[in-house]
């Protein structure tokens, strides 16, 4: 006698649950366990990068920077090596049991990536706040531009938190789950996948804009300052570092951020195959276009002949904001003050006290003349200082 229908068991094994899982999120456990190998692997050689200029950051600028803005130096680096050491944790539970037990570690695995994706949205805000806040202050602070701005940021940091905080409140899969929870996994995959395409454009689309304004404002600010006469080698490479410091900042992003849309676009947000890979490097990229801006300070210090002077040294308007003493360079005359190159065409007897130039009265008159006649003056049309490039922002 066959059995009754109602005793038959409709709840699947553990290993046909395993495979439905699978089925959700398109993939098998190879292409699972290999695409977390290869995102280790790849943010590994990205730290290896942070690592170095987190160490030439802190070289240079230790002593001069404000105290919040080396210690965020040190907490972001801080907190990407202990994603690497979460990511490494998890690519060793898929290696050990996601061919056998998947239903016991997906849902550490989906909190886990939840964490990087909170990493990814405070960096992504604290990129696209630094860079667009200079890209803000090089438009001469255009209020039709702040808006745009401003809600792309948020939207950003908001929607990445949203998803991760739903994330964290899916029930575990490791014992006998029910088919609610079954359901409820599967309806979380879907509004995942759906909020995480808003996120991936939104971030394009406001990383797109702060490059494009840098760009174009770097671009015209360097096409004026090319025009002027008397411009000679120091000048020269000082424009090239500027030329460089405009389309490194967020180009690194913008590119991956493409990448990131096209993956989840094709294959959705599953966290399983490519879009595993790029949202686990995405949030050290940010890190290292920061870190690439601040450090190329030095470089503009070295062409500029310019003294970093320590924060206990600084008495600028009661502050602890270091400010930058020029030493003597007779053939440069680009001035440091906060108020921009259009600006800072002054008399000789000023010139002659911040260089502090020791020679005798025939060689002074005629260096003099050399420095007046050599003097940068942008003619207002550009708010493009080189106190922007050497301490991240214009006061």
């Amino acid at each position: 006698m066959p059995p009754l229908p109602s005793t038959i068991s409709t709840v699947p094994g553990q290993r046909d649950l395993s495979d439905l899982i699978y089925l959700f999120i398109k993939t098998t456990p190879r292409s699972l366990t290999f695409s977390s190998a290869c995102a280790v692997a790849i943010e590994g050689l990205i730290l290896g990068i942070i690592l170095v200029q987190t160490t030439k950051y802190l070289s240079a600028f230790w002593r001069t920077d404000p105290l919040w803005s080396v210690s965020g130096i040190v907490l972001g680096a801080a907190t990407l090596f202990a994603q690497l050491g979460m990511n490494l944790w998890q690519t060793y539970r898929l290696i050990d049991r996601a061919a056998t037990d998947l239903l016991a570690i997906i849902i550490g695995d989906i909190r886990c990536n939840m964490t990087v994706l909170v990493f990814v949205g405070i960096l992504n805000f604290v990129a696209a706040g630094f860079f667009g806040r200079r890209a803000w202050l090089l438009s001469k602070k255009k209020i039709w531009l702040a808006f745009p701005l401003v809600i792309g940021i948020f939207s950003s940091l908001g929607l990445s938190l949203g998803v991760a905080i739903k994330g964290y409140m899916l029930p575990s899969l490791a014992t006998n789950p029910s088919a609610e929870n079954l359901m409820e996994y599967d309806s979380w995959r879907k509004t995942d996948n759906r909020l995480i395409v808003v996120w991936a454009a939104i971030a394009l689309v406001q990383d797109i804009l702060v490059c494009a304004l840098i760009m174009g404002s770097g671009f015209v600010t360097i096409m004026l300052l090319k025009e002027k006469d008397g411009f000679q080698k120091t000048e020269t490479s000082l424009l090239r570092l500027l030329l460089k410091l405009t389309y490194e900042t967020m180009a690194g992003p913008v590119v991956l951020n493409i990448v990131n849309v096209v993956v989840v676009a094709l294959q959705g947000a599953t966290f399983a195959g490519y879009s595993r890979i790029v949202t686990w490097i995405l949030g050290p990229v940010y890190f290292s276009s920061i870190l690439q801006s601040l450090n190329y300070r030095k470089d503009v210090q070295r062409v500029l002949h310019v003294t970093p002077t320590p924060r206990s040294r600084s008495t600028s308007k009661g502050t602890k904001r270091s400010t930058l003493q020029r030493v003597d360079s007779p053939s440069m005359s680009i001035p440091l003050t906060p108020t921009g190159l259009g600006r800072h065409t002054r008399d000789d007897s000023n010139i002659t006290a911040v260089g502090n130039v020791k020679r005798s009265s025939e060689t002074s008159a005629a260096a003099a003349e050399t420095r007046r006649e050599r003097t940068v003056s942008a003619g207002g049309g550009s708010t493009l200082s080189t106190d922007i490039v050497l301490n991240g922002e214009k006061r």
